[in-house]
């Protein structure tokens, strides 16, 4: 099984800006998890960013889905509000039908960030019709890692 990490955004469309700006955050992540991924002789993949911000979405699904269905996805993203104190992490699972391999996929990355970042709020495993959850072929995740205005969560 190959693990397929999206950075969630590109330079061209860099995402929230906080304290941080969200593609910065994302990328760092992205590669945190390559690294430790790599340390355990995962099988990995950190996708392509879009090459600009009508495809940002669009081109790491499509590098993703050239691995096939036994691959799972994972995409990386920050939350944004305009109310510094929102806070916590969460993932998100498409709304529509999934399989029992998307949940255990949804249950594994959220215990791995809660292990990694246990002080964050938790605001758990929810679904969604995100674009790169709908047209992805595997299962996949979309971490929210944090709310990006928030100084505690943009780390």
């Amino acid at each position: 099984m190959k693990i397929l990490i999206d950075r969630g955004h590109s330079y061209s469309a860099p995402g929230s800006v906080g304290y941080q700006n969200e593609v910065e955050l994302t990328h760092r992540w992205g590669e945190r998890i390559a690294t430790k991924l790599a340390e355990r002789g995962a099988d990995f993949v950190v996708l392509p960013d879009g090459g600009s911000a009508s495809q940002d979405l669009e081109i790491p699904v499509k590098a993703a889905n050239a691995y096939g269905k036994d691959s799972v996805f994972l995409s990386i993203h920050c939350n944004a509000y305009s109310n510094p104190s929102a806070n916590g992490s969460e993932i998100f699972v498409y709304n529509g039908a999934y399989s029992g391999k998307t949940k255990d996929l949804a249950d594994a990355v959220y215990g791995a960030y809660r292990t990694v970042v246990p002080d964050l709020t938790s605001r758990g495993i929810k679904q969604a019709d995100y674009y790169v959850l709908r047209k992805t072929v595997m299962s996949a995740a979309l971490l929210v890692r944090g709310f990006i205005p928030n100084e505690r969560d943009s780390v």
